[in-house]
């Protein structure tokens, strides 16, 4: 009987270290906080069905309706939010942003990107996946099947550098510098044309103040900077 209770003691004072390890795990994401996170992404990804209703809404959309256009805009709601067709009158534009995108649902809806048959495309992504916590190796090798498979289509890809959070949102800035590095070693090993757009942005390593009202997404006066560091790629000639 007094075994009988020590094995029972061992096996929830084990479950008790247990919890707090995880707890510690998950606050200071140590080992394996990161391999957990990418075998749930591997395990449970986010079903199409599960999206928002925006989001599958504005997929069918761009599955419907378009036509040839010179330039698609891909992105998140960063991308979304802006009229480009006021941004650039010179130019046919698609906008294919959707609000709360990733990189995995930008995968999940390429052909209707691919449809537009643009000249240049534009991609601006991954501060959604960056606050799900999706670890820098899954968003680079999305983001590396969404290139490649736009740049084989014949589109001249630009990416750009994932905006950073303002002052409510500066967590998230760390992994926003690690992911942009990253992308900038993918632009060059594909060929690709990389545009710094946190250089006329930020503010000590964060989104300026003066371009956002929520720390996160753009104010006019931000979209107006954000069209001057395009204009040159925008305009020119194909690269």
């Amino acid at each position: 009987m007094f075994h009988k209770f020590l094995f029972i003691l061992l096996v929830i004072s084990l479950m008790g270290l247990s919890f707090c390890y995880g707890v510690i795990v998950h606050r200071n994401q140590l080992f394996p906080y990161q391999q957990l996170l990418s075998l749930k992404e591997d395990l449970f990804p986010l079903s199409p069905a599960l999206r928002s209703t925006h989001y599958r809404h504005k997929k069918s959309f761009f599955e419907h309706h378009g036509h040839h256009y010179e330039i698609v805009m891909v992105g998140d709601s960063i991308t979304d939010a802006a009229e480009w067709g006021d941004l650039f009158p010179e130019k046919t534009i698609a906008n294919r942003g959707i609000n709360g995108d990733t990189t995995a649902g930008v995968l999940d809806r390429l052909d209707s990107i691919l449809a537009t048959r643009a000249d240049k495309a534009f991609i601006m992504l991954g501060i959604n996946d960056i606050k799900r916590q999706v670890p820098s190796s899954r968003i680079i090798s999305n983001y590396t099947n969404i290139v490649r498979m736009l740049n084989q289509s014949g589109m001249t890809v630009h990416i750009q550098s994932i905006f950073y959070a303002g002052a409510r949102y500066k967590q998230l800035n760390p992994v926003v510098a690690e992911v942009n590095e990253l992308l900038e070693e993918l632009a060059e090993h594909e060929g690709l044309i990389f545009i710094d757009t946190n250089s006329a942005l930020r503010s000590d390593d964060r989104l300026d103040a003066r371009y956002s009202f929520d720390d996160l997404h753009l104010n006019g006066s931000g979209y107006e900077v954000w069209r001057k560091l395009l204009v040159e790629y925008m305009l020119s000639e194909r690269e």
